[in-house]
């Protein structure tokens, strides 16, 4: 039997940055992981910290902003490295460029006060001199940042070990029982005990929600990316969107620290094979002036998709109250993290404190 104050059940992003919010405040923390910290969606993403936000009145668009304004002092205190950024959206067509005004000002009620201008041909090459010469105007949206994500993990782990926070890997939670003292967890490695837990599983959180009676309806998206070496590349460079009313923000080509580029993620749907590379190189071909070069990684993860289209932080059901949960943490998910982290973790200890 181990005896834990506070459990979090998940070492991805979320499940680390909880975990710091929590030490020194809670008495007791602990933080189980089924494999090894970041081994799911925390690792497999583009690594990008957003500007634009989905509509107004989503939690996942507060949580965002928040989030965001925090990155650059939390990523300079970890000496994880990082590159600043902008986003180039180029018109390519006579229907695009015709599009370009109402598309800057739809971003601008979405960039929560980060700069979004229409920009000549000139400018854009100027911004990005890989842009291929075809562009005709464009939108600029300033602000955006980039990271390698399992290098901010490693940071991460480093940090909740040095906290006091006991990170115990290769620990399944297959049930949770709630009891009126606090909850019990039934794990590949035996039983623990906790007063609270906070459940930040991913991929595997609705099963635990449902356990403490939160019925959610998650599915799984794949999503391919391949990693190059990059060319000289300055800017994330996207396509024309589709539509301005898009629930999530599509791929690009993306600039990442360390002189390497990101291509990606294109998502395929629920229950279909994840795109091969050679798909995903395909899909870009066109918005620069150059070849990527070889793959040098195809990274498959996945999309996690809560029916209700936002993110679920919320408290178990009944006499589950003493578990919280985090749902549906998809894009942008990353760039929310350590405001979901801080809300978890006062959800937490309200419940310690009850």
């Amino acid at each position: 039997m181990h005896e834990r104050r506070v459990i979090i059940v998940g070492a991805g992003i979320v499940g680390l940055l909880t975990a710091l919010e929590l030490a020194g405040r809670a008495r007791e923390v602990a933080l189980l992981e089924a494999r090894e910290p970041g081994a799911g969606a925390s690792t497999r993403n583009a690594g990008v910290l957003h500007v634009i936000q989905p509509p107004p009145g989503r939690a996942r668009r507060r949580l965002a902003h928040k989030g965001r304004r925090r990155w650059p002092g939390l990523l300079e205190k970890l000496g994880v490295e990082y590159y600043r950024t902008r986003l180039v959206i180029p018109a390519f067509t006579p229907r695009e460029e015709a599009m370009l005004p109402l598309l800057a000002l739809a971003l601008r009620l979405l960039s929560g006060g980060e700069p979004v201008r229409l920009a000549g041909a000139g400018e854009l090459r100027r911004l990005e001199p890989l842009l291929a010469p075809r562009a005709r105007r464009g939108v600029v949206v300033e602000g955006y940042m980039t990271l390698d994500p399992a290098r901010l993990v490693k940071a991460l782990a480093g940090e909740v070990e040095a906290a006091g926070v006991g990170l115990e890997a290769g620990v399944e939670v297959s049930r949770l029982e709630c009891g009126r003292g606090g909850v019990t967890l039934y794990t590949s490695r035996g039983v623990y005990e906790a007063g609270v837990v906070v459940n930040a599983a991913g991929a595997g959180a609705a099963r635990l929600a449902g356990q403490a009676g939160v019925e959610a309806g998650i599915t799984l998206a794949p999503g391919s990316m391949t990693l190059h070496d990059n060319p000289g590349v300055e800017s994330i460079v996207a396509w024309f969107p589709r539509g301005l009313a898009r629930e999530t923000k599509g791929g690009a080509v993306i600039p990442w620290p360390g002189g390497r580029l990101l291509l990606g993620p294109t998502l395929a749907r629920p229950g279909e094979e994840p795109h091969g590379p050679g798909l995903v190189v395909e899909r870009y071909r066109g918005l620069l002036s150059m070849n990527p070069g070889p793959v040098r990684r195809h990274i498959v993860g996945y999309r996690t998709v809560y029916e209700g289209r936002d993110f679920l932080l919320v408290r178990g059901r009944s006499g589950c109250r003493r578990t919280v949960h985090a749902l549906g943490i998809e894009s942008p998910g990353l760039t929310a993290a350590p405001a979901i982290a801080s809300r978890l973790a006062a959800m937490a200890l309200e419940e310690l404190s009850g």
